[in-house]
């Protein structure tokens, strides 16, 4: 299992560096993302290199969530497996919050007060994380915090989850998410709703792409395999898949076809036995590296992207911009690799240590109320 969970670092590694890449490009190429479709297709005020740069991973680096989600959703639904489907709601949110809160505090107070934010309400709403739930708080303080909040929510969401795969069995849950994510997202798209309120307040949008991460999670646990086709045919589906963000079909439901490629290629990941050479090797321990990091890295990355990457390209070409780039997600790299080590696997312990703690209280108690049986 050691190597499988390396891999999955692996894969958060390649999801930030693509989140990083995209935010750069913002910054770089300002204006190139494709916002606007006619009927079907794009409208035509974008130029063929902006196109282009729409088609390169890095220009659809914001996918980068869903293959975080996906992980996520994965790793959440192992571990209810591998405890016999058993579920400790204490434990597990207690757990929940060691993990992400205490690091998101501090990223949450530093850019509050250099950032900014919009009153009481913005910040009491970012502390509970439902800021999501504010249309004037869904980009504020950091504009990165919003899938924090999604993760959050569906967090909350994973009980129901159980009781519908409990109820209808695991294929008819799957379908039953499916149902919900895709209408929603047909409904957006068809009354013409604002993007950043369907996928950032509406979490049942979102919920499809964390449960195929669990559906995954149950497959892999029970030895079988989504995907044993040779690996071209992943090169074929991006060769379909990449024609989409030229159409509407792409702005609907792009989550749900990238996630759905996600969830294959983990699973041939999780399958495979990789022989690399030693460069390669060293190359995959670096990515692995920054999977580890990869929480950091996107909490405090953001907000001051720009102004590092121009800090560190001072003549403002392009070339100079890909430098200050590089330059900049170092710097973000070593600063998350020590809240990596002083903030999240310290508060980490300190959960697990106080969940014991209490844990222990509660058996002492429950002791102690036992009836004494006369012999």
């Amino acid at each position: 299992m050691k190597g499988n969970i390396d891999k999955l670092d692996f894969l958060r590694g390649i999801a930030i560096l693509l989140v990083f890449g995209y935010h750069s490009l913002l910054v770089i190429f300002e204006g190139f993302e494709i916002k606007h479709y006619g009927s079907f297709l794009l409208s035509d005020e974008y130029t063929l290199g902006q196109i282009l740069l729409n088609l390169t991973p890095v220009g659809m680096g914001f996918l980068g969530v869903q293959l975080f989600l996906i992980l996520s959703g994965f790793l959440i639904h192992l571990g209810y497996l591998k405890a016999g489907q058993r579920i400790e709601y204490f434990r597990f949110y207690n757990k929940r919050v060691w993990r992400i809160y205490p690091a998101y505090l501090l990223a949450l107070v530093l850019f509050a007060i250099t950032v900014g934010h919009k009153g009481p309400l913005d910040l009491f709403s970012h502390l509970g994380l439902f800021h999501t739930l504010i249309e004037s708080s869904v980009y504020s303080i950091n504009p990165s915090f919003w899938s924090l909040a999604l993760e959050m929510q569906l967090y909350l969401l994973y009980p129901l989850y159980l009781v519908l795969r409990h109820k209808l069995g695991l294929n008819k849950s799957v379908l039953a998410v499916a149902v919900v994510s895709i209408t929603l997202l047909a409904l957006g798209s068809a009354l013409g709703w604002n993007k950043s309120y369907v996928y950032h307040k509406l979490v049942f949008s979102q919920w499809i792409v964390w449960v195929l991460g669990a559906y995954l999670a149950e497959r892999y646990s029970q030895g079988e395999r989504l995907y044993t086709a040779h690996p071209i045919w992943f090169a074929v589906a991006l060769l379909v898949l990449l024609p989409l963000r030229l159409t509407v079909v792409f702005d609907a439901f792009s989550k749900i076809f990238y996630s759905l490629y996600f969830v294959y290629l983990i699973d041939w990941c999780l399958h495979t036995n990789f022989k690399v050479r030693p460069f390669w090797e060293k190359i995959g321990k670096v990515v692995n590296l920054i999977g580890l990091c990869s929480y950091s890295i996107y909490l405090f990355h953001q907000p001051f992207l720009k102004a590092f990457i121009h800090l560190f390209s001072p003549s403002g070409s392009k070339s100079y911009l890909f430098v200050g780039t590089a330059l900049s997600f170092l710097m973000f790299f070593a600063l998350s690799y020590v809240c990596y080590r002083v903030v999240e696997l310290r508060f980490i312990k300190i959960g697990n240590q106080l969940y014991s703690l209490v844990s222990k209280g509660s058996k002492k108690e429950e002791v102690a109320k036992e009836p004494v049986l006369s012999r």
